[in-house]
């Protein structure tokens, strides 16, 4: 008696699943004594098919197998999503635009709009529909499970002061960012990476890096090359680039947007590309999950 069983691989994954000239599937079938079907390549919608004429455990062994090649490689996908605190508040906003209009600060090209301002949480890969479904609820669960008990009715405060950029090189920034500092919101920035890291949607990482991005070169990139404002070493039409924020660093290295309190709860933004691509801070869709303090938990989605 043949035993089937269908399993869901992203067609982003199946060439890891599948492996160099089928290597990798090939000792998987071997190992588990089980057959894997795949569909025709442009058939992405259709599961796997994993038979065995042996047992039920071995097709099972097989999906585990299959699930954790998934699991590990699902970053090279690259991320597709993140989840977000909104920062778009009165009094951030006009310092971030204050900031803008600096005389040494114009980067008008790379900067964030001022109604998407927010902390940044996790990154997640959402390969299919149906993941973002279930990253949604997985962020609702969190929210229930240990969100809630973090924040104890009380509202989160935060404190949005300094600059900082990702990597090392400041004249070869890609990321300029302002830095965050609350103990219970890196609690609760944590809790939610943690659930969406158990979820397989997010990477292991020990603790969240609380940044709100002002400048990123991606948004940049979107531009007409010929009125940059700023300047921009190196940066290439249809690269990514880098720009100088050295000179920035030194003089608003302490620079006070803002103390903002959360007292009616939390959006936490699980957003993407519509198209589905990796994202480059164009064409999002947002799906808003707000929790007030009384642990009570709605949702609905905004496209911009």
């Amino acid at each position: 008696m043949l035993i089937f069983f269908r399993i869901k691989i992203p067609s982003q994954l199946r060439g890891f699943v599948i492996g160099p000239q089928g290597s990798i599937i090939k000792g998987i079938q071997q190992q588990t004594r089980c057959r894997v079907v795949f569909p025709n390549k442009d058939d992405t919608e259709k599961p796997v098919e994993l038979i065995s004429s042996v047992s039920e455990g071995s097709v099972l062994l097989c999906r585990d197998r299959i699930e954790l090649i998934m699991r590990e490689v699902r970053h090279r996908a690259g991320f597709t999503h993140f989840v977000s605190l909104s920062m778009a508040y009165g009094g951030i906003k006009r310092r971030f635009c204050d900031f803008c209009r600096m005389e040494s600060c114009r980067l008008a090209a790379a900067f964030q709009k001022p109604a998407r301002l927010h902390l940044t949480l996790t990154m997640l890969t959402l390969l299919e529909k149906e993941e973002e479904v279930e990253a949604v609820k997985a962020l609702d669960r969190a929210i229930g499970d240990s969100v809630s008990s973090i924040l104890e009715g009380r509202p989160l405060e935060a404190e949005i002061k300094g600059l900082d950029i990702m990597n090392d090189d400041p004249t070869r920034a890609r990321v300029l960012y302002a830095c965050a500092s609350s103990d219970r919101l890196q609690k609760f920035a944590d809790a939610i990476a943690n659930a969406m890291r158990d979820a397989g949607f997010a990477p292991k990482e020990e603790s969240v890096k609380l940044h709100m991005t002002l400048s990123n070169v991606k948004y940049a990139v979107r531009l007409s090359f010929d009125h940059y404002l700023c300047n921009f070493t190196g940066l290439v039409r249809g690269s990514v680039g880098w720009m100088d924020v050295s000179r920035l660093l030194e003089k608003y290295r302490d620079f006070l947007f803002g103390r903002t309190t959360v007292r009616e709860g939390f959006k936490g933004k699980l957003s993407g590309k519509n198209d589905g691509q990796r994202m480059d801070g164009s064409e999002w869709y947002w799906h808003d999950v707000t929790v007030k303090v009384t642990g009570q938990l709605e949702g609905r989605e905004q496209k911009f």
